[in-house]
């Protein structure tokens, strides 16, 4: 399928504190979106927003549904994502992946793509701008296809979490039903063994050092203050866990108590 670049319509509500809203138009496949952005702090000129600095202007941003959201991540997130694959980013511009170019084969790679021909009715883009900053332009550009219509598709869900002490958090309430578990990325470094269980059985153990070996094994690069846990590290979609389960336990160990922290499940929705 041909590839296209298309500047799409300019958000509704840009401006500082507030959240742009752009009605995606319906009817291509969505594999990215750029985020192209000028920005500065108070008292300075707008400029390209380097790559370190999207979390100064951006909090979160929203890929919504049908009125159901079905990405939501920050800004500094999104960035830590696409170079935790591997990309660096052009100063202004800020990806959003929908497909997954790591992936090994054309069908891994866009089966996580948002088809909009059909089995949706709306398709919204929000993004949340912060406070006491200059905004000097914002405008959202995409990658496209021919059209597809809405099927499986990749789901980004943050769940906030609390642990005031050193030891064994326990995570048993994570969503569990007919999706595919692509991973999880933990807002910590202060963890050192990881254990899951699922149905009772042990499918993954792993400190700090496995962990980085295994990143570096599949090229992935692990991004400051940030605990990754990768279960398609050979870029093949078909071995990312099946979460249709009775029973899935996380387990960190923290070394040191981190209070507040929040986890990223990126997976794929649909019928795979």
């Amino acid at each position: 399928m041909t590839r296209r670049i298309e500047k799409l319509p300019t958000p509704q509500g840009i401006g500082v504190g507030q959240t742009a809203t752009l009605n995606l138009p319906l009817g291509p496949t969505y594999h990215r979106f750029d985020l192209r952005l000028k920005a500065a702090a108070t008292g300075s000129t707008a400029a390209n927003v380097p790559a370190a600095d999207w979390g100064d202007y951006i909090d979160d941003i929203r890929l919504i549904v049908d009125g159901d959201v079905r990405i939501e991540i920050s800004a500094e997130q999104l960035v830590k994502r696409a170079q935790f694959f591997g990309y660096t980013l052009q100063a202004g511009v800020l990806p959003l992946f929908l497909s997954m170019p790591w992936a090994r084969t054309m069908g891994g790679e866009d089966q996580t793509a948002y088809g909009t021909f059909g089995g949706m009715s709306s398709f919204t883009l929000e993004v949340d701008f912060k406070d006491s900053v200059v905004l000097g332009s914002f405008r959202v550009y995409a990658e496209q296809s021919e059209p597809m219509p809405f099927g499986p598709h990749l789901r980004i869900q943050r769940f906030a979490k609390s642990f005031s002490v050193i030891g064994v958090d326990e995570i048993s309430d994570l969503p569990r039903s007919a999706y595919a578990l692509l991973g999880i990325d933990v807002t910590s470094t202060s963890i050192g063994e990881v254990e899951i269980l699922a149905n009772n059985n042990r499918v993954h153990v792993s400190d700090k050092e496995i962990r980085q070996s295994n990143h570096v094994i599949a090229e992935r690069t692990k991004q400051t203050g940030m605990t990754h846990l990768d279960f398609m590290p050979q870029g093949r979609v078909n071995e990312a866990m099946p979460m249709a389960l009775q029973d899935f336990r996380l387990k960190l160990d923290f070394t040191t108590a981190p209070a507040a922290y929040d986890l990223y499940l990126t997976s794929i929705h649909g019928n795979l």
